[in-house]
Parts: structure tokens; sequence; C-alpha cells
């Protein structure tokens, strides 16, 4: 019984440090990727109180062999190489679908607001969502 709880705490440490290993290893690989904006203007919702931007991964100018090479070829195979962020008019971003690990956006059709507080994408398993209630219309 004593061998059994030694081994589940040690067991349970392992998973604790792999964990924030790769937590950190995730927030590095965010640091090294450079975005750069694929369309010039903003997608507004009606009430303009949000805007849409969509960024692209760029990695053609990082060699595989260095860390940026890496978390960029890294990022991109477990979220491809298009990211979305939404913002409030003021700039401060509400939400991004940069976790969004597996779930690479397909760009087939172009996101668009549905009212002010929907955004909607085409995704990797069809339609999905952005449910915003800081973008609808302040009262």
């Amino acid at each position: 019984m004593l061998i059994l709880k030694k081994t589940l705490k040690w067991l349970m440490r392992l998973v604790l440090v792999l964990t924030l290993g790769l937590v950190l290893f995730l927030i590095a690989c965010k640091i090294a990727v450079d975005y750069s904006p694929i369309i010039s203007h903003k997608i507004f919702n009606p009430a303009k109180t949000c805007y849409l931007n969509i960024y692209k991964i760029t990695t053609a100018d990082k060699p595989l062999r260095s860390f940026d090479g890496f978390a960029s070829g890294l990022i991109q195979l477990t979220r491809g190489s298009i990211v979305y962020r939404i913002y409030t008019q003021d700039h401060k971003l509400i939400a991004t679908t940069e976790w969004r690990l597996f779930d690479q956006l397909t760009m087939l059709e172009a996101p668009h607001w549905i009212g002010n507080a929907t955004l909607l994408y085409d995704g990797r398993h069809g339609y999905e969502q952005f449910l915003l209630p800081d973008c609808g219309i302040k009262k």
C-alpha cells in the first residue's frame, strides 16, 4: 500500500511537470511566430462595436533548424497558418483562434457576422462560431 501511494505521488508530480513544460513550450512557440495581416481592412460587426482581423503565420524567412522555424512549423502543423482575432472598437483583444489546436481554418468561405455578437466562420469540421457578448449593442 505504501509503495502504491509513493508511486501515485510520483506520477502526479511527473504529470504536473510535463504539463508545465508543455505550457511553457506553447508560450515560447507563440512568441516565436510572426503574424502578417491577410486583409488590409477590418471586418466590423453591424453595430461597429467589434471587428475581426485575419492573420497569416509567416515562416518563409525562418529555417527549420532554428527554434523560431521549428516553433512556426509545429504551430502550422497543429493549427494551420491562418489566425482570426476579434477586437472591441477600442482595440482590446476579446477572442482568437490561436489556441484552438487541430482546428485548422479552411478559408473556403469568408467569415461573417450574424447580428452583433456572433461571428460565423468556416472551420475544419464545418461552420464554427464565436459568441461574443462584449460585441452586443451597449445600452
